[in-house]
């Protein structure tokens, strides 16, 4: 049998396997995690099992699964120091929660250490879920908004440019009946004294301020 055979017996028969984000862990990998969230300084196998409750072969493909192989930066595996006073640990691995596996828990990604995860975990995750989606709907209504302002500039923009169009298009065509009401007047006015209506055009001015 092929190791990736055996890891898939192995999650079939010690996993019920549930989703947590983007990692997939179970109630075992939970047990696992939490005893090496809850301990100060490397445990062996045997400190892991006494705490946890799992067998030896369960504990072996969790140090595979979150130290190996899958998520490395878990957990940090290797042999056990068997210079350490009190422990029995010849032959025997050792493992500890890393940094980055300690901000997973905080971060509520791979359970709750204090064993309330199915109901306090989910809860926060909500909340957090639902603060998000509030953020991404301002940001939409802010989008739209602008979005309305931009359009209404484009269209009075156009408007402008059609004004202007339309104005330059009336000049062009009034200028020549301009022109040729000028001519008609000047023709007119060939033998006519303008002063004399100019002056009666100032009296009137005057009659009328």
């Amino acid at each position: 049998m092929s190791n990736t055979q055996e890891v898939s017996t192995l999650d079939e028969k010690y996993d019920e396997q549930v989703s947590i984000h983007q990692i997939q862990i179970g109630e075992k990998d939970r047990e696992f995690l939490s005893v090496l969230y809850n301990s100060d300084e490397p445990l062996t196998t045997a400190e892991i099992r006494e705490r946890s409750g799992l067998d030896r072969r369960e504990i072996d493909y969790r140090y595979d699964k979150f130290g190996r192989e899958r998520y490395t930066e878990i957990i940090d595996v290797s042999p056990a120091d068997p210079s350490i006073l009190n422990r029995q640990v010849q032959g025997m691995n050792e493992a500890e929660m890393t940094e980055e596996g300690r901000k997973f828990f905080d971060m509520g990604l791979v359970g709750d250490p204090s064993g309330d995860y199915t109901q306090e975990e989910v809860v926060i995750n909500k909340e957090k879920l639902e603060s998000m989606q509030e953020r991404m709907q301002m940001m939409e209504t802010r989008i739209d908004s602008l979005q309305e302002k931009c359009d209404l500039q484009q269209e009075t923009i156009e408007h402008n440019q059609y004004l202007g169009e339309k104005a330059n298009g009336g000049v062009s065509y009034l200028k020549p009946a301009v022109v040729a009401l000028t001519l008609v007047v000047r023709d007119c006015m060939d033998d006519v004294d303008f002063s004399r209506y100019l002056e009666s055009a100032r009296e009137q001015i005057r009659e009328e301020k």
